[in-house]
């Protein structure tokens, strides 16, 4: 009589499985921890991008000028306001915080807006406006130029650009530090 093998894995068969499946999963998660930093870089710097291009269009709309006001110091963060200094992103907005049309009797044409760094985790930026702010006229949306670095660890940072006709520009860097277009 012939005995039959039973269907099934071997204790040397399971432990390769396993091995190879931990090895895969160690690769794997250097490359999604680089993932999520690079897509919180990205977030933040089009985040600015796109405030920077409202500021303009409601510096023209408004035939007002429109400052964008950094703080860097502990959490970084921004806001838009009409009023040159009168933008403490730090504190909660509105009633004369970080609001743009707050002062222009017309009700409703007002809105708040402010970003905080403590929505983009471990992301650092850098900026070089002079009073660490800049502004748009509203005559044909020209601006103060200087740049915004955004940098995080274990991945290339991203440059937001902001030229004196009020072009923005996005910026992503390889790793010898050029930048070139994302």
């Amino acid at each position: 009589m012939k005995i039959q093998r039973g269907a099934g894995f071997t204790l040397i068969e399971l432990i390769i499985t396993i091995a190879i499946f931990s090895i895969v999963l160690a690769l794997g998660t250097g490359s999604y921890t680089t993932l999520i930093a690079n897509k919180r870089l990205k977030n933040a710097a089009e985040t600015l991008y796109t405030d920077l291009q409202l500021a303009r269009m409601e510096a023209i709309k408004r035939s007002t000028t429109i400052y964008v006001q950094f703080n860097k110091k502990n959490q970084w963060c921004y806001g838009l306001d009409d009023e040159d200094g009168a933008c403490d992103c730090t504190k909660p907005v509105g009633a004369g915080n970080c609001e743009i049309g707050e002062d222009d009797g017309v009700a409703g044409n007002e809105y708040s807006h402010a970003v905080n760094g403590g929505d983009f985790a471990d992301i650092a930026i850098d900026e070089n406006f002079g009073s660490h702010t800049t502004s748009f006229s509203p005559v044909r949306g020209t601006a103060d130029n200087g740049h915004v670095t955004f940098e995080a660890a274990n991945a290339n940072p991203i440059r937001v650009i902001l030229s004196d006709i009020g072009r923005v520009r996005l910026l992503c860097s390889d790793s010898q530090g050029k930048y070139s277009s994302c």
